[in-house]
């Protein structure tokens, strides 16, 4: 399997929990990581980003697409505009609607997702939030969840997932191992 990590607004390869994430899956899921980034200049840039995941990633193979905010977006943004082989999912803190709290996104939400389009993408997948989230709402993430037919966990705590160590996604890929065997 092969694993894509795609980061949020302003983040890169190495930011948050990836790098924690990246070593996790090589010695738990044995498959191969790859953490994505852009130059900065193209953060907001959504068609550079579907651009360069088409170019990444073989949509032939098993693939399990990670990303965090901003980053569900682009994975989301990807699946709709390509084809290829149904993927699993692992969206943390992901949103399809505008942000108070990130005012400079807006420009790039889409006003429509192709939901059952991206459904058709999607082998399983898992939404991961929490409730003290002070970025994406909790409740934006279960709702987008619920339109992509995908399973939410909603933790209590956790934030927004900036930390640099993320067991609960570990968790949460094992169990989709589990899931697909």
């Amino acid at each position: 399997m092969n694993y894509y990590i795609v980061p949020g607004y302003g983040a890169n390869a190495d930011s948050d929990w990836f790098e924690w994430l990246d070593q996790y899956i090589v010695k738990h899921q044995g498959g191969r990581v790859k953490r994505l980034s852009l130059p900065e200049k193209d953060d907001l840039n959504m068609d550079a980003w579907t651009t360069y995941l088409s170019e990444i990633i073989d949509p032939n193979q098993e693939n399990c697409l990670i990303g965090h905010s901003l980053g569900v977006l682009r994975i989301l943004t990807y699946l709709a505009e390509t084809n290829g082989a149904p993927v699993s999912v692992l969206l943390v803190s992901g949103f399809n609607q505008e942000l108070s709290a990130f005012p400079e996104l807006n420009q790039i939400v889409p006003q429509e997702l192709n939901e059952m389009g991206i459904r058709a993408r999607i082998a399983q997948g898992v939404m991961v939030t929490a409730q003290d989230d002070p970025i994406v709402s909790w409740q934006i993430s279960f709702d987008l969840a619920t339109a992509l037919q995908i399973d939410c966990l909603v933790r209590p705590t956790g934030g927004h997932f900036l930390g640099r160590r993320a067991p609960i996604l570990g968790e949460v890929l094992a169990g989709m191992q589990q899931w697909r065997t």
